[in-house]
């Protein structure tokens, strides 16, 4: 009788032993790819980084597209400011792919609620990205009623669908209960 006892309270005891948390999870992934993952790549670094993307990024963003798209004359667009706020995003793009990564390996989902929502938004970042490269190198739009340049109204498009996605995504959450964000 002790023994069994013994035995049950060795097990009670040990169960927790027996779930695999996010360290053996990212060690299951590196043996089995041999793929070795950032020291720097945690579960709460990729929250930290989406929650960033979406409370200081997307307002950053916005700021800029009002400013640079929105009823701006012709002309004044400024390739210095189309570059670095095409690196940003770029940049912004490939730390959110870099922790959908991580977290799609460890088991853990993705940066955004789901493939669909990640792939939505990483192509819309994309979009705007290509854009406003098009732009740097020259690509005008004009209309074919008025011969006005219409290539702000372009890219505030790609920018609205863009903030657009996100938006979709940050209400969907708040709906959730779960992964709330509220953006300033």
């Amino acid at each position: 009788m002790k023994k069994i006892i013994f035995a049950v309270a060795l097990l009670i005891l040990t169960a927790p032993s027996f779930a695999c948390d996010e360290t053996c999870k990212r060690e299951q992934v590196e043996k089995k790819t041999g793929e070795k993952i950032a020291s720097y790549l945690s579960w709460q670094f990729c929250d930290e980084t989406k929650e960033s993307f979406l409370t200081l990024a997307m307002p950053s963003l916005e700021k800029y597209n009002e400013q640079n798209h929105n009823g701006i004359a012709e002309g004044t667009r400024r390739k210095a400011a189309m570059r670095n706020t095409r690196k940003y995003i770029d940049t912004q793009k490939d730390w959110l792919a870099e922790c959908d990564h991580y977290l799609k390996v460890t088991q853990k989902g993705h940066i955004f609620k789901d493939e669909k929502t990640t792939q939505k938004i990483f192509t819309d970042m994309d979009n705007v990205s290509a854009e406003l490269l098009a732009q740097m190198k020259g690509t005008s739009y004009t209309d074919g009623f008025t011969g006005l340049d219409t290539s702000n109204e372009v890219a505030a498009e790609k920018f609205d669908t863009l903030f657009t996605s996100i938006r979709m995504h940050v209400d969907k959450a708040n709906l959730r209960g779960g992964d709330l964000y509220v953006t300033r």
